[in-house]
Order: C-alpha cells, then sequence, then structure tokens
C-alpha cells in the first residue's frame, strides 16, 4: 500500500511540476496538463484516503472477531487523525488550484490567485510525501500484525471473539437515506461547476435543473436526519 502511493505521489509531482513548467512559460498547454495534474493529485490524495479507511475497516472486523489486542485499534486511530487531514487537506487544495484556475481562464479572476493557489499546492504535495509514505508504512504494519493473529483456517469456525463484537451489516434507515441524500446533494453541482469553472463550457442551461434537484435532496437529507433524531428520542 505505501509503496504503490509512493509511486502515484511521484508521479503527481511530476505532473505538477510540468504544469507549473508549462504556467510559468504561458504556454497554451498549461492549461490541459494543469487540469490533469490537478485531477491525478486529487485521485491519488482521495485514492489514500479510500484505501486507509477500507484497511481499518479491516482491521476493526478482525480484532473484534477474533479478539485480538485492542491496542491494535490504537495503532489505527492514531493514524487515522494524522493522515485524514493531511491528504484531505492535500486534494481540497489541488481541487482548489484547479477551479481558480478555470475562473481565470474565463477572465473573471486576475491571475494572482492562482499562482497563489498553484504554488502551494505543489510545495505542499512534495512536502506531503515522506509524511503521508511514513503513516502508510506504519498502517502496512497493523494490517501485517493482524493478519499473523488470525487463526489458521481449521481454527477459524470455532474462533472466540470479543464480547462486544458486533458483526457489520448495512442498514438503510431514516440515518442511512439521510447520509446518501447529503452525499447527492453535495455532489450534483460539481458537473455544473466543473464544466463551468474547469473545461470553461457553456452550460447555463444546468443551472436551474442544478440549483432544484440540490435544494430537494439536501432538504429530503434534512427531513430524514430529524426523522431519524425523533426515532431515537422514542426510542
Amino acid at each position: 500500500m505505501h509503496r504503490l502511493f509512493l509511486g502515484l505521489n511521484l508521479w503527481s509531482v511530476l505532473f505538477l511540476t510540468a504544469a507549473v513548467s508549462l504556467g510559468l512559460a504561458s504556454s497554451p498547454w498549461h492549461t490541459r496538463i494543469g487540469l490533469i495534474a490537478a485531477v491525478f493529485a486529487c485521485l491519488t490524495q482521495a485514492g489514500a484516503i479510500a484505501l486507509f479507511i477500507g484497511a481499518a475497516k479491516l482491521a476493526k472486523e478482525h480484532v473484534g472477531r477474533f479478539d485480538m489486542p485492542l491496542a491494535l485499534l490504537d495503532r489505527v486511530n492514531e493514524i487515522y487523525h494524522k493522515i485524514l487531514p493531511a491528504t484531505g487537506f492535500g486534494s481540497v487544495l489541488a481541487a482548489a488550484t484547479a477551479i481558480v484556475g478555470g475562473v481565470v481562464d474565463a477572465g473573471t479572476w486576475p491571475l494572482w490567485p492562482h499562482r497563489i493557489l498553484a504554488v502551494s499546492a505543489y510545495l505542499y504535495l512534495i512536502a506531503a510525501i515522506p509524511f503521508e509514505y511514513r503513516l502508510q508504512a506504519r498502517m502496512h504494519g497493523v494490517i501485517s500484525d493482524v493478519e499473523k493473529l488470525v487463526p489458521p483456517p481449521e481454527k477459524l469456525e470455532g474462533a472466540p471473539a470479543h464480547p462486544q463484537y458486533r458483526p457489520d451489516r448495512v442498514v438503510f434507515d431514516r440515518g442511512g437515506r439521510a447520509r446518501a441524500l447529503l452525499y447527492i446533494g453535495i455532489s450534483l453541482p460539481l458537473p455544473y461547476l466543473g464544466y463551468t469553472y474547469i473545461a470553461g463550457r457553456e452550460v447555463s442551461f444546468l443551472l436551474i435543473p442544478t440549483l432544484v434537484l440540490t435544494a430537494v435532496s439536501l432538504g429530503a437529507a434534512a427531513h430524514q436526519f430529524m426523522a431519524s433524531r425523533g426515532d431515537h428520542t422514542r426510542g
């Protein structure tokens, strides 16, 4: 895991270096390469978050199912509180650079905000590589330790679980629907913003449908959330 994302981060820096160089040279290729670099950087940082969450869930499930030392979860939580803000901020910074660059390219803003964000994102993502690598290597160590403690196949069925262990199950109750609708509501404006401020396309006909659908989704999410709180109060 840590070697994979080290390679992805190095490729990300290569794309970012090309984008910065072309920007300084006022090359017409800067917009295309810059967009590729920003998307690649966002996906790399977001991918690190997604993989870590999956690995953490796997570790938690094994610790409970096979009554492993709870210190393993303490190690996971310690890494979690460091890597999530680091990768999340890197992803947001890269996306903000691309969005502001699109606004500048459309002639709405001056160039200097884009330059400040671009330099900040470039330096931050370079500085974050060794930091993220160490944390991902530590998470790899946790997973390796969990793997060593898994009982052999012939003993899996009767292996004792932690007294408070409860298997994970999907519950699409009102709280789950609220989270799903919130995610949809937040995601709906992204195509319009991307086409308008990054690709520079004229998609004003999507503005009203986007606003309406976003408002409906967020309103429904709020309704489901309040209903779920009512269920808990009555329970």
